[in-house]
């Protein structure tokens, strides 16, 4: 059974112990790549909605304002997107200082 503890973590008994910067950063990483999910399905579940084809002036004008909000939710995605790859480029880059291989 894996063990994990923060102050001079290990993953086993055997195991070399693992730098809690490291497990901070591949947190933030898993969790902002999981807020990710939740917006991509968000903004597929508008599309659908936004792009049911109906012809009434009433559709239009909440049709317009979904467009609104997925162009929002879009660029709310860029930046998730962004932050995601930042997040990995400097767990990547903390790795490869503390001599391990990627």
């Amino acid at each position: 059974m894996a063990k994990c503890n923060l102050r001079g973590a290990s993953v086993g008994a055997d195991s070399a112990p693992i730098n809690p910067r490291i497990l901070i950063l591949a947190t933030q990483a898993a969790d902002q790549a999981s807020l990710l999910a939740v917006m991509v399905k968000t903004y597929v579940a508008m599309e659908k909605i936004v792009t049911h084809d109906q012809d009434s002036l009433e559709r239009a004008a909440t049709r317009e304002g979904l467009g609104s909000l997925m162009r929002a939710l879009n660029g709310e995605m860029e930046r998730q997107v962004g932050v995601l790859v930042r997040g990995t480029a400097a767990l990547r880059d903390f790795v490869l200082e503390e001599g391990g291989e990627w």
